[in-house]
């Protein structure tokens, strides 16, 4: 009996609750919310990184979303320099939707440069356009992103920064511009100069300046700079030691292996003819004869003709040549390591060293030159720089740091000396000296191993570590 009963009960509640439930709602089934929305997200400018409800989807515009629930979601789309950018939408079906923002009809986009200079006035270029505007100045609404902002000033090296704009904030730019109204530094990081160890420099007859560095050979024109190296030229040393220029404009370079000639398009390889010798110095003859020295002889080279000079087959006092001048009368002055300096008239040799010269000097020499006034300069290693008048030697110095001298240039009338940490000095006609010293912190740029004067009168040098200077005419 009890069974029956609590069967009957159960049977009884279930169908009441069929009967509750219809009572509730009796309208037709409901239908089940989509749950594969999709939409296409872009914006400008693209690449802006996709935030779903405050969810990095990994992924940047332009970029599909699918399988979006029914219902409001949030977009944020989140771009480097600038304000993110906030999308509202929502999902009440099965279909793709295109959202595009454009983060720049948001004034709050939009950033400034501040343009300063030392000195003011200086004219600004934005991406290598020139403005109107002269420093100081405020640039407003630039979109954000990268900037090359570069300064120019008559008489000041031109200088340039980039600048990063960032949305609603201001960026400062400030360059103090270096002063060239008397002297330029060209170095291997505001130039096309390989190195700034410089080792010679010249001037050729179109007032091109040739610099011979450690590392190759570098043309510069005053504006565009040219380099030559073993890797697009069939120079086998990017060492160069020497550089000259014979009466046809024609480029002569020498290398502890060779000696070449450059036309400005082809190249002359000599180097076998003087036996792939070191080069230590090159003239050229008034009468367009090429003379160079070597450490193992004097080569001379005319109407396609090389002779070798040497102490097997000449009298010449030694073979290993230091430097070489000639003089008015056409007569070739060579210096020598350790047999002071041997001169060549013709076919006839004469000497100057220490047993003759009656002025104490020792027999290495460093360096010599002919001045405007037909005197012979020779500097002797650490103990006298001295001149030759055609008939005796002398030591009138005039102050000059004769033990440092390492290089000679005429200069119209004055002759210029280039010394070891003493800077430079200019001798003018009437005896009096001039020093060029110090221009800055370092003492490597007072090491000057060359000198050249071009034809507008400035004067050219290089220095041992600090590159190549341009003095401009009339300072110094």
């Amino acid at each position: 009996m009890p069974k029956i009963f609590c069967t009957v009960v159960l049977i009884t509640i279930f169908f009441a609750l069929i009967s509750c439930e219809q009572a509730v709602y009796t309208g037709p089934p409901e239908e089940p919310k989509p749950e594969n929305g999709k939409i296409m997200v872009n914006s400008n400018p693209s690449g802006a990184l996709i935030y779903l409800d405050g969810r990095n989807m990994g992924s940047k515009t332009p970029c599909y979303l699918n399988g979006l629930t029914y219902g409001s979601h949030s977009i944020t789309l989140k771009l480097n320099l600038y304000v993110d950018g906030k999308i509202g939408l929502f999902i009440n079906g099965d279909y793709t939707n295109n959202i595009f923002y454009d983060f720049m009809n948001d004034p709050q986009n939009l950033g400034s440069i501040q343009c300063s200079s030392n000195p003011d006035g200086s004219d600004i270029y934005i991406n290598d356009s020139l403005t109107s505007k002269k420093t100081p100045y405020l640039f407003n609404k630039l979109k954000p992103g990268s900037y090359k902002v570069k300064f120019t000033h008559y008489n000041y090296r031109a200088d340039s920064m980039v600048s990063i704009v960032r949305a609603s904030q201001i960026s400062s730019v400030y360059m103090t511009l270096e002063d060239t109204s008397k002297f330029v530094n060209y170095i291997s990081f505001n130039s096309g100069l390989p190195s700034n160890i410089i080792n010679y420099v010249t001037v050729d007859k179109s007032d091109y300046i040739w610099i011979g560095t450690e590392i190759g050979l570098a043309k510069f024109d005053g504006n565009k700079w040219q380099r030559f190296n073993m890797k697009n030229s069939p120079l086998n040393s990017d060492y160069i030691s020497r550089i000259a220029v014979d009466s046809s404009n024609r480029i002569l370079v020498g290398t502890p292996k060779g000696f070449y000639s450059f036309d400005g398009t082809n190249w002359t390889d000599f180097s076998a003819a003087i036996n792939y010798s070191s080069v230590n110095d090159v003239i050229v003859a008034p009468s367009g004869d090429y003379w160079i020295g070597t450490q193992d002889g004097l080569y001379k080279y005319s109407n396609s003709v090389w002779t070798l000079f040497n102490t097997s087959n000449s009298s010449i006092a030694e073979n290993s040549v230091t430097c070489l001048t000639i003089d008015k009368k056409n007569e070739i002055w060579i210096g020598s390591n350790y047999h002071g300096i041997s001169v060549l008239d013709g076919n006839t040799w004469s000497f100057h060293n220490k047993s003759n010269m009656n002025i104490k000097v020792p027999d290495q020499v460093k360096a010599l030159c002919v001045n405007s006034d037909g005197k012979i300069w020779a500097n002797f290693w650490k103990e006298a720089l001295v001149v030759f008048d055609g008939t005796s030697w002398s030591a009138d110095t005039k102050g000059i740091n004769y033990s440092s001298v390492i290089t000679f240039c005429v200069d119209g009338k004055r002759l210029l000396f280039g010394t070891r940490y003493g800077g430079m000095f200019a001798l003018d006609p009437n005896g009096g000296t001039k020093n060029f010293h110090y221009l800055g912190n370092s003492s490597y740029i007072n090491w000057i191993p060359t000198v050249a004067v071009d034809a507008l009168g400035n004067i050219w040098f290089g220095t041992y570590n600090q590159g190549l200077y341009k003095i401009k005419k009339g300072n110094f």
